[in-house]
């Protein structure tokens, strides 16, 4: 066989094993406008759903220490704010509806707002394996033990709060679904699988994932202390289950 037909061959053998992977980078978004009120001043940005949204604060000599003080309110289709609630803003989130938003860090703090981008590439790789998530063909899931109102401050007690799922039946691989409460806030799921009988706990705060007890790592309290809404959503985006849920 001719050298360069054995080298043709090669060629379409690495390129047949070729396959897409995902980049991701994050590019600094610039405010639309800067919006006083009463109890100081915040910028305004337009977020897209679906958009990965993240935010840093420089708070003098300490950058970190003071990460959960970002807040947000959603104006809608409106550039103003009229007054009202101020939630804290996770370091990373997914926006779930499009429109004007405020952003606000107290103490004249800095902060900036950057997006996420998810560009596909082009990747040359071999591999042989291949992972399939575990799970049965029936499984049925339930709302597990709760406890939506930490004691003290929530904000200071992050692992104090925390839903739960419980499999009742069969099983299943939880990659793909998502927790949401009644505002909103979505929780995805790592790869886990839950069986007959097992309940897995996700709390609001930071740890090390088990295969019984997950973390948000969200940087301030998401459950409402006077009653909350638990969804689970299954990963092709319909609505496995609603609970509400009281302290």
């Amino acid at each position: 066989m001719r050298p360069k037909k054995i080298l043709s061959i090669v060629l379409i053998f690495i390129f047949s094993l070729t396959f897409l992977t995902t980049v991701v980078s994050a590019s600094e978004l610039p405010s639309i406008d800067t919006l006083y009120y009463d109890e100081g001043y915040g910028k305004v940005y337009y977020f897209t759903k679906g958009d990965t949204i993240k935010t840093y604060v420089i708070c003098g000599k300490d950058s970190t220490k003071y990460q959960s003080t970002v807040y947000h309110v959603y104006l809608g289709n409106s550039k103003t704010f009229e007054g009202g609630k101020i939630y804290t803003l996770p370091k990373e989130f997914e926006v779930d509806k499009s429109g004007y938003y405020l952003i606000v860090a107290w103490n004249g703090n800095t902060f900036s707002v950057q997006k996420v981008d998810k560009k596909t590439s082009i990747t040359n790789k071999i591999t042989n394996n291949t992972t399939t998530p575990s799970s049965s063909g029936y499984y049925n899931l339930t709302l597990g033990s709760t406890n939506i109102d930490a004691s003290g401050n929530d904000n200071y007690n992050l692992n104090g709060e925390w839903v739960s799922i419980k499999c009742t039946s069969g099983s299943v691989n939880l990659s793909g679904w998502k927790i949401k409460d009644e505002y909103g806030w979505t929780y995805s799921f790592p790869s886990v699988t839950i069986r007959e009988g097992q309940t897995i706990k996700i709390y609001t705060g930071c740890g090390t994932n088990t295969s019984t007890s997950l973390y948000w790592c969200r940087s301030g309290a998401v459950w409402n202390n006077d009653g909350d809404t638990v969804k689970l959503i299954k990963p092709d985006g319909s609505l496995y289950g609603s609970w509400k849920v009281h302290k």
